[in-house]
């Protein structure tokens, strides 16, 4: 069952606990009733939604917007973490509020980051060698120097 809330900071607008956002108001060259299309922004890639208030607008991520509405937050966490690591993924029961460290180390857990140590390095610089010395196609972005 897909329950809705108002979004408190633009009324106009509701989300539901599986991650969409429908405008609700009937003013004027609006369309109550339409589910917002969202799009991956930035660097981050994460889904996010054009919002509008006071003829102003700002691009608000589907996953805070979920949280802030569907998830208490008591201990005021400042960021939110998919559980599942799937950035599309934006559920409520998926969702959960974390401190960055929190955050990160779930990220390193779920092998969703590699550690950037002297170890991790090497091994993705002899993936690239083994890939050219077999003839597939590489394309070298950096490889850091080891620290001394």
């Amino acid at each position: 069952m897909t329950a809705w809330a108002r979004i408190a900071k633009y009324p106009d607008y509701a989300v539901s606990s599986d991650g969409r956002v429908m405008r609700v108001t009937t003013e004027a060259n609006t369309r109550p009733g339409l589910i917002l299309k969202p799009s991956c922004c930035g660097k981050s890639r994460y889904p996010a939604v054009l919002l509008y208030r006071d003829g102003k607008r700002k691009l608000c991520t589907l996953h805070r917007l979920v949280a802030e509405a569907f998830i208490p937050n008591p201990e005021n966490k400042p960021q939110v973490n998919h559980r599942d690591g799937r950035k599309t993924n934006n559920k409520y029961l998926n969702l959960e509020w974390a401190t960055a460290s929190e955050n990160r180390k779930h990220a390193f857990a779920a092998g969703l980051q590699i550690p950037n140590t002297g170890a991790a390095r090497a091994a993705r610089a002899r993936k690239a060698m083994e890939s050219v010395r077999f003839g597939e196609p590489t394309t070298f972005l950096s490889i850091p120097k080891r620290d001394e």
